[in-house]
Parts: C-alpha cells; sequence; structure tokens
C-alpha cells in the first residue's frame, strides 16, 4: 500500500479553508463542506498541471517582501527529523548555495528514487521559511516537473538570507526532505 500524504482541512475561519498535508492520516470519502454563507459544496480532488515552460522570457517572484516580513523572527526547529531508510533524494544543483547569488535565480532540483521506487511529482511540496510558508504552486507555474526533478528560471528573490524547503514522496510512500538556505546580495 503506498501511503503518501493527504490534503486535509484543519479549520475554517472566516469563510477561508486551512488545509494541510497530514502524512498519517488516511483518505477518507468526500463530505459536504458548508460556507458561512450557507452555500453547500461537494470538494473535488483533481491533479492540476501547468503547461511545461522553461519560464526563461519573464521574471517572476518565489517570495514576496510581506511573505519575508511574515517570516523573520521565527526561530528555526532545533531538529530536523531523519528520512525513512530507502527515502528518495534531493539534490539542489542550481541554485549553489555555498555562495551569495544574485536574483532572478535558476532553480534545478534532482530527484533521485532508491529500491525499485519511482518518484510522484504530484507530491512535491516547497515551502518558505520556518513558518513554512507554501509557495509549491507559485513554483510550479513557472517551473517543468518531472518524475526527474524539477526546472525553474529567472525566479526573482528580495535580498537577504533564505530558507526554502523541498519535499517529495515516491511510490513506497517514503517522503524526502531538503532544506536548502541561501543569501541573495
Amino acid at each position: 500500500m503506498i501511503k503518501l500524504p493527504f490534503l486535509c482541512i484543519s479549520a475554517v475561519c472566516a469563510g477561508v479553508l486551512f488545509l494541510r498535508y497530514d502524512t498519517t492520516a488516511a483518505p477518507c470519502e468526500p463530505a459536504c463542506i458548508t460556507s458561512e454563507a450557507g452555500l453547500t459544496s461537494q470538494p473535488q480532488a483533481r491533479v492540476v498541471s501547468s503547461p511545461a515552460s522553461d519560464s526563461s522570457t519573464s521574471d517572476w517572484s518565489l517570495i514576496t517582501e510581506e511573505e519575508i516580513v511574515r517570516d523573520q523572527g521565527v526561530h528555526p526547529p532545533e531538529f530536523y527529523p531523519k528520512p525513512p531508510i530507502g527515502a528518495p533524494t534531493i539534490k539542489v544543483n542550481q541554485p549553489d548555495a555555498s555562495k551569495p547569488i544574485k536574483s532572478p535565480v535558476t532553480i534545478e532540483i534532482e530527484f533521485q528514487a532508491e529500491d525499485g521506487a519511482t518518484i510522484i511529482p504530484s507530491s512535491i511540496r516547497i515551502t518558505y521559511g520556518w513558518l513554512e510558508i507554501d509557495i509549491t504552486q507559485r513554483v510550479l507555474a513557472h517551473a517543468k516537473l518531472t518524475p526527474e526533478g524539477l526546472r525553474a528560471t529567472n525566479a526573482k528573490l528580495p535580498q537577504g538570507h533564505h530558507s526554502v524547503t523541498l519535499k517529495v514522496a515516491d511510490s513506497k510512500g517514503r517522503v524526502a526532505s531538503k532544506v536548502l538556505e541561501f543569501t541573495v546580495v
């Protein structure tokens, strides 16, 4: 049985659904959701894919100034959990986090599955900072995503220190996680 993270509703506040990924939850039957306005809808799940593009024609914002401000002052976790044995690996080819980088940047990530498993591209999750602001859809709108990796060009980033966490699962339900910290000058 493949065990992948499920998207769960964690709260409804002022008509806004707050969603979270849960790796321990079991899939459940769709339920009707009633909004504060009394409208009832049947949730639908679907995979959305953007056209594979190189995004080489225009710059786009990976992180906004408001997201940086929200993330400031939050302390990083004291530890990072160990990945399960046989979990896929995530290799960051670009940007080179060992030295300061200039915006816009090219993002090139490589995935490697282990033990005969395959990478599930739709499982990718990309978050910014210690508050884990989900920027997955923003990146995917400008990226080419395959089971081998992800590539996006012309991502604009404000100056400063940044932390991005990448997660991806394989066909055996094992999740890899990679924290990329870098400085933009």
